[in-house]
């Protein structure tokens, strides 16, 4: 049989024509990480004495900061990602804010917004020492920008600290 067959199910696909296994795609990761996500808030706010869902829900932050960084490395307009990203934490906090008396100051976005500016501060000078131009000045915009984000983590509360802004430049 020469087509293509394709068996799937919620985990793997299996093609025939190359005998590709796909484990996961970016839709499954992404549904798994909002449905974390949602485990993780159901805890927060109706069981919190019950660990379980807070635990299941710790697994939706690093999928996100996967996507980040990969955002990040795609991405063609730098200033529109972070603007997007930047724009839907301004909104969330202020949805945040009106119905939820105990908010934190920063959410998740705000967090994921730091770790764009940190990536792309690191593209730069990662750029300049490829080309050999303005290393100095790359260097010093980079250290600057990762003294007012552990400055801010320090001083503000955002949501996993330096280690979550940090997450997706590791990634």
């Amino acid at each position: 049989m020469r087509g293509k067959f394709k068996a799937s199910c919620f985990f793997f696909a299996i093609e025939n024509k190359s005998d590709k296994i796909k484990v996961m795609n970016r839709n499954i990761l992404k549904g798994i990480a909002v449905l974390s996500m949602l485990i993780d808030h159901i805890g927060s706010y109706l069981f919190p004495n019950i660990l379980i869902f807070r635990i299941i829900g710790r697994l939706a932050f690093p999928i996100f900061a996967f996507f980040i960084a990969e955002g990040c490395k795609y991405t063609k307009n730098k200033l529109r990602y972070f603007g997007l990203i930047f724009c839907f934490g301004v909104i969330f906090q202020i949805v945040c804010f009106m119905f939820v008396e105990d908010a934190t100051p920063f959410n998740i976005f705000i967090t994921l917004s730091l770790s764009i500016i940190t990536i792309f501060s690191l593209d730069l000078f990662k750029k300049a020492l490829l080309q050999k131009k303005h290393i100095f000045e790359n260097l010093l915009l980079f250290v600057c920008v990762l003294l007012v984000i552990i400055y801010l983590c320090l001083n503000l509360s955002i949501d996993y600290g330096i280690f979550g802004v940090l997450l997706p430049v590791f990634v």
